[in-house]
């Protein structure tokens, strides 16, 4: 078989009907059984199962023939989607197929170009099946397809998902704070209104009901939380204004990115590089200039008024030179940690 090529300056066009011909032979086997490709794959092989993602166009679930067993998801090419709420229903359905199907088994995850969705999807299945990082699981499967590519947003969400243990763990703060980014940019474009707790518990139970995993991951949950519980209490009338399990974690960076912020540049340096002189929460009811649906401002105690720290859904600095996206900032010198 050949190609023709037509070379227009530096960039060569492979002639695309030739060139299909060539690449409806290649196989594109992961794994015995798990294939990845785009929508011009689904013709080539007598499938047994296809995952199918996609924007609007995932198609009907029977196009392919009542014999050929298929799911479709809804799942645009965008750094800013949610992978990991569709992980659980997608992993499954994988890992069922390639079990009930024996060695007949013939599974296609695919998406538009085969190059960004389907092999996330198929590297985190090889992250969570054969404990693989993200970067071995990415040479594995362009080993078969070279321009396998996850976008920049795919790639951040598969570390997460690594740093959790591969499971998906709705209580974990880890994958609360990944919530509440995607709301900060939502946020910061202009899509939707900000969350405050309620609102950000009521979208971690949804995404926990439509991927069946309300309870998974509980182990990893309890590991992650502080060994002591406390209450952040306002230090001038002692009202609660959060809880530990509302804490936001955050490390100090280490090496050449760790620049001291401007403010304490100002000042000399009078904060010392590496200490936290603020708390950063989830966003709280009792926040009312979050609800009032700014995107930034400063935060009082809802009792007392006193000003206790400042927020920001595009995020802030921490006196550590961490960054905190989005920030719910609750000064030390204004409030006091009380063991419970």
């Amino acid at each position: 078989m050949f190609s023709i090529v037509i070379a227009i300056g530096r960039n060569p066009l492979l002639v695309f009907g030739l060139l299909g011909r060539d690449r409806g032979q290649q196989r594109m086997e992961v794994r015995p059984g798990l294939h990845v490709g785009g929508w011009e794959d689904l013709g080539r092989e007598a499938w047994t199962h296809v995952l199918s993602l996609d924007g609007g166009h995932v198609g009907r679930p029977d196009e392919l023939g009542r014999d050929v067993k298929r799911m479709a998801v809804n799942l645009l090419d965008l750094p800013t989607e949610n992978l990991l709420q569709h992980l659980t229903r997608c992993l499954g359905f994988i890992t069922r197929a390639l079990g009930g199907g024996g060695e007949k088994a013939k599974v296609l995850v695919h998406c538009h170009a085969g190059q960004s969705r389907c092999v996330a999807v198929v590297a985190a299945h090889l992250m969570r099946s054969e404990g693989l990082d993200l970067e071995q699981a990415l040479r594995d499967i362009r080993r078969v397809s070279p321009n396998a590519d996850p976008n920049e947003g795919f790639r951040e969400q598969l570390e997460l998902y690594l740093r959790m243990g591969c499971r998906i763990d709705v209580n974990n703060p880890l994958y609360r704070h990944h919530l509440l980014k995607q709301q900060g940019k939502n946020a910061v474009r202009g899509i939707g209104q900000p969350k405050t707790e309620a609102g950000a518990e009521a979208e971690a139970e949804a995404i926990a009901s439509d991927s069946g995993t309300a309870g998974e991951g509980e182990g990893e949950a309890e590991a992650s939380r502080p060994s002591e519980e406390y209450s952040i209490t306002c230090r001038k009338c002692r009202s609660i204004l959060a809880v530990s399990s509302q804490v936001i974690p955050h490390d100090p960076p280490h090496g050449p990115k760790a620049r001291v912020p401007r403010k304490w540049q100002a000042s000399g340096g009078a904060q010392p590089q590496g200490q936290c002189s603020s708390l950063y929460v989830e966003p709280l009811k009792w926040m009312e200039e979050v609800e009032g649906g700014a995107n930034e401002g400063k935060l009082s105690c809802y009792k007392c008024k006193a000003r206790v720290g400042h927020f920001s859904w595009s995020g802030m600095q921490c006196s550590c030179t961490q960054w905190v996206t989005p920030a719910f900032q609750l000064q030390k010198a204004k409030v006091d940690l009380v063991m419970t």
